[in-house]
C-alpha cells in the first residue's frame, strides 16, 4: 500500500502532487499487465487456465481485474481494501503489499462522441494478508446426483436421455438447436457427465439471434470449466491449447470480450443453480418447522 492510500487528505502532510503521481503510476502499472496478461493467454493455455481459476473465485469481478489478481495473486480467495478489513475488526498483516485493481470512474466524451470511462486504482488485501482465519466460512459440499440436478433444472431447453450419441461430436452431451434439446447419454455416472452437460447447457443459453455453435465452441467450453471449478466437480480433463490457439489470431480487445462472455454464461448458469439450492434450503427450513 503506498504511503497515500488511507492519509487525510486534509492533513497538513498530504501532497497532492505527490498523491496524483503516485495514482498515475498506479494506472500504467494495472494497464501494463491486463496488456500483458492478455498476451499470455493468447500463447499459453497455463496461463488462461490460471485466469479461469480466478474468474471461478470472484465471479462478480471484472475481465480486466481478473487478470490483475491471476497477475499478482492467483491463489486468492477473499478481497477487501484497507477499509473492509478494517471494518471487519482484522487487520492487515505488516510488509502486506496490495493487489491493484481498477474501478470505474466518472464518464467522458471523447472526440468521436463516444463515451468514455475514467478509471481508478485501489489496492485489496486477500484474506491471506490478514489475521483473519481463513476458514471463516465452511465450504458447502453437495454430492454430483445435486449438482446436475441443479444444472439442468432451470434450463432453457428440453433435456432428453439418448442411449447413444455416437453420431455427435460429443459423445456424453449434445445440445441440438435444431428442436432445442439436450441430448444426454445413458449409462455414465453424474460426475462424468457434469461437464460435458454444464459445456451443452452453455451452448444452449447463447442459442439466440441466429446463434453460432462454432463460434461458441471456446466460451461453452470456458464457461463449463468454470460451472465444474465452482461446483467441486473433477475440471482435470479439461486442456486450453486449443482455445489459446484460436486467441492467438485476435486482437486484445476481441479476447477481452471472449473472456467477458464466458464469464457472462458461467455466471448466468450458476445463478439458475444457486436458486434450485435456494429453494431446496427454503423447502426444508419450512418442512422443519412443521
Amino acid at each position: 500500500m503506498n504511503s497515500y492510500e488511507n492519509r487525510d487528505m486534509n492533513s497538513q502532510e498530504f501532497d497532492r502532487d505527490a498523491w496524483l503521481k503516485q495514482k498515475q503510476e498506479d494506472r500504467d502499472a494495472a494497464f501494463g499487465i491486463v496488456a500483458d496478461t492478455v498476451q499470455g493467454i493468447k500463447k499459453d493455455g497455463k496461463q488462461l487456465q490460471q485466469y479461469l481459476d480466478v474468474q471461478s473465485k470472484f465471479s462478480k469481478y471484472s475481465v480486466s481485474n481478473v487478470m490483475l489478481i491471476s497477475a499478482q495473486m492467483p491463489q486468492a480467495t477473499r478481497l477487501g481494501d484497507f477499509n473492509y478489513w478494517k471494518e471487519a475488526g482484522k487487520y492487515i498483516k505488516k510488509g502486506e503489499v496490495g493487489i491493484l485493481i481498477l474501478e470505474p470512474g466518472k464518464e467522458y466524451k471523447r472526440k468521436d462522441g463516444s463515451t468514455g470511462v475514467n478509471y481508478n486504482t485501489k489496492k485489496v488485501f486477500d484474506i491471506s494478508q490478514t489475521n483473519a482465519q481463513q476458514q471463516e466460512s465452511p465450504e458447502i459440499s453437495r454430492d454430483s446426483r445435486l449438482l446436475m440436478k441443479a444444472l439442468v433444472s432451470n434450463a432453457p431447453c428440453e433435456i432428453k436421455a439418448q442411449a447413444d450419441l455416437a453420431d455427435t461430436e460429443n459423445t456424453l452431451a449434445y445440445y441440438d438447436a435444431s428442436d432445442k434439446t439436450l441430448y444426454v447419454a445413458k449409462g455414465h455416472s453424474y460426475e462424468e457427465l457434469f461437464p460435458s452437460v454444464a459445456r451443452e447447457i452453455a451452448h444452449a443459453y447463447m442459442d439466440k439471434d441466429g446463434y453460432d455453435r462454432t463460434a461458441g465452441e471456446n466460451i461453452a467450453y470456458c464457461a463449463a470449466y468454470i460451472i465444474c471449478k465452482r461446483s467441486g466437480i473433477d475440471a482435470a480433463g479439461f486442456r486450453f491449447d486449443k482455445v489459446t490457439e484460436a486467441f492467438s489470431s485476435m486482437d486484445d480487445k476481441s479476447i477481452k470480450a471472449e473472456l467477458g462472455r464466458i464469464r457472462d454464461a458461467a455466471n448466468s448458469i450458476c445463478a439458475d443453480m444457486d436458486r434450485m439450492f435456494e429453494k431446496q434450503e427454503k423447502d426444508r427450513v419450512r418442512d422443519d418447522a412443521r
